[in-house]
C-alpha cells in the first residue's frame, strides 16, 4: 500500500466514523477517529516532505516499518553476528517488561502502557528478524 493510498483510505474511514459518532460517541468510535486522522496528517507530512526535500520523515508506520526492515536486512548481510545479538535482545527484552508486568512492578498506568509499547515494538521487529532469517 502506497501512502497515499493510505492516506486517502484513512480520510473515508473518517468520514464513515465522523456519521457514527454522531449516532454513538462511543470512546472506541472517537479513537477510531483520532487514529485515522493522525495516519492522514502523517502521511500528508510524509508526501510533503517528500516533494519539497526528495526525502522522507520516517514518521507514517507503514515508512517506519519499511525503515526498520530495510536496516535489519542489511544488518544481517553486513554484520550476521550482531543482527543475531539485536534478535536475542529483542527476545530478552520481551520476556523482562512481560516480567516487570506480570510482576506488578510498575509506578502507575502510564509506566504499564508504556512497557506494553516496548513489548509491541520488540515483538514487531523480532517477527521482521525471523521473517528475513527465513527468507
Amino acid at each position: 500500500m502506497t501512502i497515499y493510498n493510505d492516506r486517502v483510505y484513512a480520510y473515508e474511514r473518517m468520514q464513515q466514523t465522523d456519521n457514527l459518532i454522531d449516532e454513538d460517541p462511543s470512546p472506541e468510535n472517537i479513537k477510531k477517529l483520532i487514529d485515522d486522522d493522525e495516519r492522514n496528517l502523517l502521511g500528508f507530512r510524509e508526501l510533503e516532505s517528500y516533494n519539497s526535500t526528495h526525502t522522507f520523515l520516517y514518521v507514517h508506520p507503514l515508512l517506519k516499518k519499511y525503515k526498520l526492515e530495510s536496516d535489519l536486512e542489511r544488518l544481517r548481510k553486513s554484520n550476521p553476528e550482531r543482527f543475531m545479538k539485536e534478535l536475542i535482545n529483542a527476545d530478552k527484552s520481551i520476556t523482562r517488561y512481560q516480567s516487570l508486568i506480570n510482576n506488578r512492578k510498575y509506578k502507575d498506568k502510564q509506566e504499564r502502557l508504556s512497557w506494553q509499547n516496548h513489548i509491541k515494538k520488540f515483538r514487531e521487529k523480532k517477527e521482521i528478524m525471523k521473517r528475513l532469517l527465513s527468507a
